[in-house]
């Protein structure tokens, strides 16, 4: 199946598995799930959320300092 991934303003279609996790379309997508905040229809979600067909998943770049 089919989902897209944003991220800094791009957007990428990853094919991933029948019982993929938000994890995997990160990773297809070349993103580490430790650097981003997933983010599904505007709400924010675990990395172990499942996906479906036509999901968009816009991942927010995680910036710390101090």
């Amino acid at each position: 199946m089919f989902v897209k991934v944003l991220f800094q303003k791009k957007e990428t279609e990853v094919e991933v598995p029948a019982n993929a996790k938000v994890a995997d379309a990160l990773k297809a997508a070349g993103i580490s799930v430790q650097t981003v905040i997933p983010r599904r229809n505007g709400s924010v979600i675990t990395d172990e959320d499942s996906v479906k067909e036509g999901d968009v998943i816009d991942a927010l770049r995680i910036v710390s300092g101090g």
